[in-house]
């Protein structure tokens, strides 16, 4: 008892000193040490004040009790514009009153809620409110979103809200989740404002997930694109996902891409068949400069015809190799430099080393 008193107090007394400061734009309490006694007396009253300046708050192990007093000093806040609230125990409750408290919100630019248990229902809710809120930056990854979630989005991303960065990673986004994001894309046209998408660790997607995908690039505005470990083996066994087949689909639609940078296929077991899809469209992709190939079980063949499209492109600053199959001489007296190539497997000399 004698131990919460004097946090009462110690936090009492921060509570006053950050009150009285007109210049504090940045309160980090992502260590999780915060209580419901913190954000009762430290972060809601600076929150709800007039005379708040704070542009960033982060908080993570919020306890749930504090939610609910958070999410109601945010909608009366007019100055915070990144909020960070990864690792906290937001469930699909909570992340409806973040969203009714958000909704109208006239500063907010960016919101991250990785590893919470929002779910689907909770996601399409945040989801929602980008229809009529500033958010350019939006993560829910590690959330439970899937096609509900994505379905909200696709609005929002349709109707060119500001929404410029999204990650569903590590979600259970599936082949309508992405139809519904890539339609909208493909409405939203090259005045659409998305630039960046995550789709990484989103098992459920099939070869028709990446046509979609491909079919929508060469109308959009996206710089970068991940779907590293996209792909899982089924019983046959038989890779599914990014398997080579969605690879070739993928590669075809590439030199078509007028702003497309920055290309994230790791983790995906294609193989040197995929590599081969992506070596023949590789020296058509004048806008490329980073394609991450890493741990996707490529062997000789494929990195020979890599190398040699690679020859052939002049942007690409960087191929990464790292985590496959591929043998030494396959590379030796070939000019590497923009090519990563460590820790292949089995064990090999010293040439890849770091």
């Amino acid at each position: 008892e004698a131990a919460v008193d004097e946090s009462r107090l110690l936090y009492d007394a921060l509570a006053t000193a950050l009150a009285a400061s007109r210049s504090l734009e940045e309160l980090d309490a992502s260590s999780g040490a915060l209580g419901v006694i913190g954000v009762l007396q430290l972060v809601v009253p600076l929150l709800e004040s007039e005379a708040c300046v704070l542009r960033r708050l982060a908080c993570s192990a919020l306890p749930r009790a504090a939610i609910p007093s958070l999410t109601a000093s945010l909608s009366l806040n007019r100055t915070l514009r990144t909020l960070k609230l990864g690792m906290n125990c937001l469930d699909v409750g909570a992340a409806r009153l973040l969203a009714r408290a958000i909704e109208r919100h006239a500063a907010l630019t960016c919101l991250t809620l990785e590893h919470n248990q929002t779910l689907d229902s909770g996601a399409a809710a945040l989801g929602a409110t980008l229809v009529t809120n500033q958010l350019r930056t939006l993560s829910v990854a590690f959330t439970g979103a899937a096609d509900g979630a994505c379905e909200a989005l696709a609005l929002a991303i349709a109707l060119r809200r500001p929404l410029a960065d999204l990650c569903l990673c590590g979600n259970g986004v599936g082949p309508s989740g992405v139809g519904a994001l890539s339609t909208a894309l493909e409405a939203a046209g090259c005045e659409g404002c998305l630039t960046a998408l995550n789709l990484s660790a989103n098992q459920r997607l099939d070869v028709s997930s990446v046509r979609a995908i491909a079919r929508a690039l060469p109308c959009t505005r996206l710089v970068e694109l991940q779907l590293a470990g996209v792909s899982a083996w089924d019983e046959r066994p038989r890779v599914h996902g990014m398997s080579a087949h969605a690879c070739g689909v993928l590669a075809a639609a590439l030199p078509g891409c007028p702003t497309l940078e920055r290309l994230d296929l790791s983790m995906n077991p294609f193989g040197d068949m995929g590599a081969w899809g992506l070596a023949w469209a590789l020296p058509e992709c004048s806008r490329l400069r980073e394609l991450d190939l890493s741990s996707c079980e490529v062997g000789d063949d494929g990195a020979d015809e890599l190398l040699e499209a690679l020859d052939a492109n002049t942007t690409l600053a960087t191929l990464d190799l790292r985590g496959n199959k591929i043998h030494p001489k396959h590379v030796l007296g070939r000019d590497v430099a923009r090519v990563r190539l460590e820790f292949q497997r089995p064990v090999l000399s010293s040439v890849f080393a770091v």
